[in-house]
């Protein structure tokens, strides 16, 4: 009788009874045009010079080549955000394929890139491209301030601000055009533009003056053409404005007889930049006692850096103390409304 050797009969059992059941499992791939991109590679793709401005988009192709279905959990895009995702798939069936489609809308053309990960039944299965657009040899616009703050500026007076245009990438920056885009009535390119070429490393500067016409805060906008970006665009603001200075003390006019007619001039000043305006100019008060030597003006103009003086009266009509006070609003926007104290004694 021939007898088998031990060893090998129990190695026929142990396989017999622990063979896994067989299980179907998806397998996600990016497609690109070079050729596949699986999990757990990292690839590439160029855009090459995006159009300004409306960019460009690509419709990738995402395959199941699995034996079941797979579920795509995530597409992140980490780098810079001119790069987006359109759309994406969700789920795939056994074979199936459907389209993931990136834009990018670059500000310049410059070189940009960022990371593309798609995650399939996450956290276990990824995959990693990487995106480019644009030129390594291109222009590049750095614009110095990139805002004109002028400041306080007095009505009607010219102020400056210096625009440094640099150019910071590595072929000749061609501005073609500086305009003030909004609010030409107070801002204007002080000097004509005509096209400049601007090389690698070198600087151009452009000066914008405003002239406040009126007061209050006022913007606007300069633009800049050139070759290296859609038109960029930098902030203008500046803000002219009144500065009311009331009198330390009001009026208090003491002991005045009994229908007797005492003034005290009241002197209000402007030390801002622009007309200061006051209206609704009234005496309240015990109005049979205080009130003004002249008729108002509907409105009181007073110059920058200039005082007027109203002239207030008190005439005790009896025995007693009178109370009341100048009002008047203006438009200073620090002091809309003013209120200055009078006072008398009757005797």
């Amino acid at each position: 009788m021939h007898h088998f050797p031990v060893a090998i009969v129990i190695f026929l059992v142990a396989v017999g009874g622990c063979t896994p059941p067989s299980q179907g499992q998806a397998q996600i791939v990016l497609v690109l045009p070079d050729g596949d991109c699986d999990e757990g590679a990292v690839c590439s793709f160029d855009f090459g010079i995006a159009p300004l401005p409306d960019g460009a988009t690509i419709a990738f192709e995402v395959v199941n080549r699995g034996d079941a279905s797979g579920e795509v959990t995530g597409v992140a895009l980490v780098g810079d955000p001119s790069f987006r995702v359109d759309s994406a798939p969700t789920e795939l069936a056994e074979g199936e394929n459907a389209p993931l489609v990136i834009g990018v809308l670059p500000g310049s053309s410059a070189r940009i890139e960022t990371e593309l990960t798609l995650t399939w039944e996450a956290p276990e299965h990824d995959v990693h491209l990487d995106l480019f657009a644009g030129d390594t040899n291109a222009p590049q616009l750095s614009v110095s301030p990139a805002s004109c703050a002028f400041g306080v500026v007095p009505v009607g007076q010219p102020a400056l601000c210096t625009l440094a245009l640099t150019n910071a990438g590595s072929r000749d920056l061609i501005i073609d055009n500086v305009v003030i885009a909004d609010n030409e009535a107070v801002f204007s390119v002080a000097i004509a533009f005509v096209p400049t070429i601007v090389t690698p490393g070198a600087s151009l500067n452009v000066e914008i003056t405003a002239v406040p016409i009126g007061a209050g805060a006022v913007t606007g906008l300069a633009r800049i053409d050139s070759n290296a970006s859609a038109p960029q665009f930098v902030a203008l603001n500046l803000s002219s404005a009144p500065h009311l200075v009331l009198p330390e003390e009001g009026c208090d006019f003491g002991e005045v007889a009994q229908t007797t007619l005492a003034t005290c001039p009241l002197v209000i000043g402007n030390d801002g930049v622009a007309d200061l305006i006051l209206t609704n100019i009234a005496v309240i008060g015990d109005l049979n006692a205080l009130g003004l030597t002249d008729v108002p003006p509907a409105s009181l103009v007073i110059a920058p850096q200039t005082s007027a003086t109203i002239e207030t009266a008190a005439a005790p009509p009896s025995v007693g103390s009178f109370e009341g006070a100048l009002t008047f609003t203006t438009n200073d926007p620090t002091t809309l409304t003013a209120s200055i104290p009078l006072h008398v004694d009757g005797i």
